[in-house]
């Protein structure tokens, strides 16, 4: 990858009660950074997220566009 392009993969789990089955619930992240610059960068972030039972899964597509001086 250039280095310019930075590939970004994630997962995170929370289990609110662990004495109880099928609360967890899981967050899949699959993204890219592009630094224009130095200061400058476009975040493209795609994310699954679904509990432990399978009966909810919801998607989400993320931008964000970050510049300091």
């Amino acid at each position: 990858m250039p280095k310019t392009l930075q590939g970004i993969f994630k997962v995170d789990s929370y289990d609110k009660d662990t004495k109880t089955d099928l609360d967890r619930s899981d967050l899949w992240t699959l993204g890219l950074n592009w630094f224009l610059t130095e200061k400058t960068k476009l975040m493209i972030n795609f994310e699954l997220t679904k509990d432990e039972s399978g009966k909810t899964a919801n998607t989400a597509l993320l931008a964000q566009f970050q510049a300091a001086f």
